[in-house]
């Protein structure tokens, strides 16, 4: 996932990353990108079809998507707070066997 997130970062987020910062909203094109290759399911738990990466590693990859375009990493960090209240173990089991594994595919997007 930092791997994927570096060439993503370098390939498309900074080549676009001044064109994003002058628009009104990010290119939902960058946040389906970041869905198709799972990164937004990178802190939901495997059994929602996400990667379960640790903070350290969840941090990695925040920092290559951020080199890349602060606007698209800002958006898709917010994300991840409900993946993770959702993952918590007190969460409501009907609200995360609903949203989660949407969630993790970045079919449904929160912020």
């Amino acid at each position: 996932m930092i791997e994927v997130s570096r060439r993503l970062a370098d390939e498309v987020l900074f080549p676009a990353a001044a064109d994003v910062d002058r628009a009104a909203a990010v290119p939902a094109e960058h946040l389906d990108l970041l869905a198709a290759t799972g990164l937004y399911g990178v802190r939901a738990p495997a059994s929602a079809g996400g990667a379960d990466l640790d903070l350290p590693t969840f941090a990695l990859v925040a920092e290559a998507l951020a080199s890349g375009s602060l606007a698209i990493a800002f958006v898709w960090m917010q994300h991840h707070g409900l993946v993770r209240a959702l993952a918590a173990p007190d969460a409501p089991a009907g609200l995360a066997a609903d949203w989660l594994p949407a969630l993790a595919a970045g079919a449904r997007r929160a912020g």
